[in-house]
């Protein structure tokens, strides 16, 4: 498919998917990421690689540069869970300290 750096098909075909569940937040909001200003859209994709490995919500928010737990989960790892792209360790306790969340291929 061509050189894209560090996404390889598979998360670009993951960016897709997003963008057509709930396409105006993503295109239409931006953040900060690793010092640059990008989409939601390009965000949430790389929390789907960076997730690849179980992440807890407070990695998730450090990776993503944000200041609160709270808003990584709500602006991120949320929608992803309901696009069922993300999934947790400890299903039965959603809650837990020890929850984790993890990429489903």
């Amino acid at each position: 498919m061509g050189d894209f750096g560090d996404f390889t098909a598979a998360l670009l075909v993951r960016m897709l998917w997003i963008a057509v569940e709930n396409p105006a937040p993503y295109f239409s909001e931006f953040c900060t990421l690793n010092g640059y200003r990008v989409s939601k859209f390009a965000a949430s994709a790389d929390v789907l690689a960076f997730c690849q490995t179980p992440r807890s919500r407070q990695e998730i928010a450090d990776y993503l540069g944000v200041k609160t737990v709270f808003y990584a989960m709500s602006h991120y790892v949320q929608p992803l869970l309901q696009s069922s792209q993300l999934a947790m360790t400890i299903p039965e306790s959603p809650k837990s300290r020890k929850q984790k969340f993890y990429s489903v291929s």
